[in-house]
């Protein structure tokens, strides 16, 4: 994983879905996501704001935080 990616779009994600985490949950969170199911970061960092909310989201909602696996069937649109 490269981790200035996880870092900018973890930057992304608190500035603009930001009232729902801080900058550490989202990390922990998409590097947990990125291990579950695989997540191609540059295409995520690409994405426009309604799938980038998406995927974020998606990802903040349905993480087990004992098990860092992602539930309910969410499969964020970046994953590979």
């Amino acid at each position: 994983m490269n981790i200035e990616l996880l870092h900018k779009v973890a930057a992304r994600a608190k500035k603009e879905v930001g009232h729902y985490s801080d900058y550490f949950s989202y990390v922990a969170d998409i590097d947990s996501a990125y291990d579950d199911v695989g997540l191609d970061l540059e295409a995520l960092l690409s994405f426009d704001k309604a799938n980038f909310a998406h995927d974020i989201l998606g990802i903040s909602r349905n993480l087990n935080r004992y098990t860092f696996k992602l539930e309910n069937d969410f499969l964020p649109r970046s994953a590979v």
